[in-house]
């Protein structure tokens, strides 16, 4: 038995010819991108600043492991916070234990972005 009754037997062969597997396309090569954590900010837009868009909903203070570090400042901020119970815009923080969107940890330097605290106005 030669190769190609050998193939033809075991199916891989049609009409004479050989079945060959396509080449992979060059999308199918390329890495794929890990999706962040479900609920996650935005990963640092322009400046390597995170997307302020996306910085509200429940926050945990953290020592340790923080998503971002953060200076509160009094002028020349970021981002303007406002604690209120329920989020549902850029700016509006609930401070919680369990069940955040993300995780700060206060810092004196080396923030990823400066906030103020205010009663209204909360945004960017």
């Amino acid at each position: 038995m030669n190769r190609r009754e050998f193939l033809k037997k075991l199916g891989l062969a049609a009409a004479g010819a050989l079945i060959v597997p396509a080449a992979a396309s060059a999308a199918e090569k390329q890495p794929k991108k890990k999706n962040p954590p479900p609920n996650a900010p935005a990963a640092p837009g322009r400046g390597g600043k995170p997307n302020l868009a996306t910085l509200f909903g429940r926050v945990r203070i953290v020592s340790a492991g923080e998503r971002f570090k953060v200076r509160v400042v009094t002028a020349g901020e970021d981002l303007r916070v406002r604690v209120t119970s329920a989020p549902s815009a850029p700016g509006q923080w609930e401070f919680v234990s369990v069940g955040e969107k993300f995780t700060i940890r206060f810092v004196d330097a080396g923030e990823d972005f400066k906030i103020r605290f205010v009663s209204a106005g909360e945004g960017y």
